[in-house]
C-alpha cells in the first residue's frame, strides 16, 4: 500500500485482503476487521483533508507488547 492511494484504493485493497469489516464501529469513516491472527483499523478522518490511517498488527505481536509493558510495570514498584 502507497502513501499515495485515493480513499477508494485503501479501502478496495483492504477488503480484497479481510473481506467486508467484521467489527462494528460507531463512526462510519472507520472500519475494523478483525481474524484470528490480525487486526486492521482503517481511520477515514484524518486530521489532513483527503488522507486517511490505516494501522495493521498481528495479534502475536499485541501479545509481546503488552507482556513486555506488564513486566516494566511490575519493575518499577
Amino acid at each position: 500500500m502507497s502513501k499515495y492511494h485515493s480513499y477508494e484504493e485503501a479501502r478496495d485493497m483492504l477488503i480484497d485482503k479481510f473481506g467486508l469489516p467484521n467489527v462494528e464501529e460507531p463512526r462510519r469513516d472507520t472500519w475494523h476487521w478483525s481474524t484470528s491472527s490480525a487486526e486492521a483499523l482503517y481511520l477515514g478522518n484524518s486530521p489532513d483533508p483527503g488522507e486517511a490511517l490505516v494501522m495493521l498488527t498481528t495479534k502475536s505481536f499485541y501479545t509481546h507488547q503488552e507482556a513486555e509493558r506488564k513486566a516494566q510495570s511490575a519493575s518499577s514498584f
